[in-house]
């Protein structure tokens, strides 16, 4: 993994319908009412998406792992996910890995997430995070 890499495990996940409020640290707190919505596609859709992009292998389930190499061929940045949906719309996207900014933004852009209707969980704390917060933490 490249020094300049994060490695990082979380949840892409749709916002929570209560409301949600900023801590003084920059963490989203969703209310204890709130229940996430989905994320505003598909599996299929998601799954669609996700196959069109350069270097990434799908499975039938949505389990998927996308790499980038240097121009050495060792591996420059890693996402294993898997897609997780309820009935037809995704619920979910569970990552783990490491890369650069403009490949999260790729993947965001592919799953229909932004600020507005998606955000991270960072497992290993429990926090709730923005999208363009996470950015900050790719680096």
């Amino acid at each position: 993994m490249p020094q300049d890499q994060t490695e990082f495990h979380i949840v892409l996940q749709g916002r929570v319908a209560a409301s949600v409020v900023a801590s003084p640290t920059g963490d989203l707190l969703p209310t204890a009412d709130g229940n996430a919505l989905p994320l505003p596609l598909t599996f299929d859709e998601a799954y669609a998406n996700l196959a069109r992009l350069p270097r990434l292998f799908i499975e039938p389930d949505g389990a998927f792992l996308w790499m980038g190499l240097d121009p050495s061929g060792r591996e420059h940045w890693r996402l294993d996910g898997c897609l997780y949906d309820s009935g037809k719309q995704l619920q979910y996207v569970e990552l783990k890995g490491h890369c650069p900014s403009s490949i999260w933004s790729d993947l965001t852009s592919a799953l229909a997430a932004t600020n507005a209707n998606a955000m991270v969980q960072l497992v290993r704390s429990g926090r709730f995070v923005s999208i363009e917060r996470f950015v900050s933490y790719l680096t």
